[in-house]
């Protein structure tokens, strides 16, 4: 005798042990067969749907790390655009910085230079005067020396062209050393002129 507790669960039979077969009544076979059959059944659909859910979980953590990759990509190259950005700024900004320290040393040594020459041109002007006035002052001096003794030959010449002599030759050496000296003279002129 045998009763089916729920349709879920393999039904308990109520059976007679003999010694080298069990028997059933007629229809208890077939109702085990259909239990055992549905209790298959259904172990085989929780396996499929756990062999489902195990694929879909794989499928997506698959896809959600696939989706965090590309969102990690996705903000550090817009991280790296920003820090590539802000990095070329920098360097603008340290060029302009060393542009104008670089321009300010520049006007500074170029105010120097300047400095340095209007100094030396300064201290250097008294005596370069000086020395224009002595080298004028010697000029006038040698220029008179040399007037003199030019003065002196020509009062020779003329001695002895008065005692007689080749007079041609003398007349001819008194003109140039006349000219001579009359050139002498100007240029004594000129530079008494500028010297005093």
């Amino acid at each position: 005798m045998f009763d089916l507790q729920s349709h879920n669960r393999v039904p308990r039979v109520t059976c007679v042990p003999h010694f080298a077969q069990v028997y059933f009544r007629p229809g208890v076979l077939e109702a085990l067969d259909r239990a055992r059959l549905a209790e298959r059944a259904r172990l085989l659909a929780r396996l499929q749907a756990v062999a489902r859910g195990a694929n879909h979980r794989r499928s997506w953590l698959t896809a959600r790390w696939g989706a965090t990759r590309l969102a990690a990509q996705a903000r550090g190259a817009r991280s790296r655009r920003a820090a590539t950005a802000l990095l070329r700024g920098a360097l603008a900004a340290q060029r302009i910085a060393r542009g104008r320290a670089g321009r300010a040393l520049a006007l500074a040594a170029r105010r120097t230079r300047a400095a340095s020459m209007l100094q030396r041109t300064a201290r250097g002007l008294p005596p370069k005067r000086r020395f224009v006035r002595a080298r004028l002052a010697a000029r006038a001096a040698q220029a008179l020396a040399r007037g003199g003794l030019a003065r002196r030959r020509a009062a020779t010449l003329r001695a002895r062209a008065a005692r007689g002599g080749d007079l041609a030759a003398l007349r001819e050496r008194l003109a140039t050393e006349e000219s001579r000296t009359e050139e002498l003279d100007s240029h004594l002129g000129f530079l008494s002129e500028v010297v005093w």
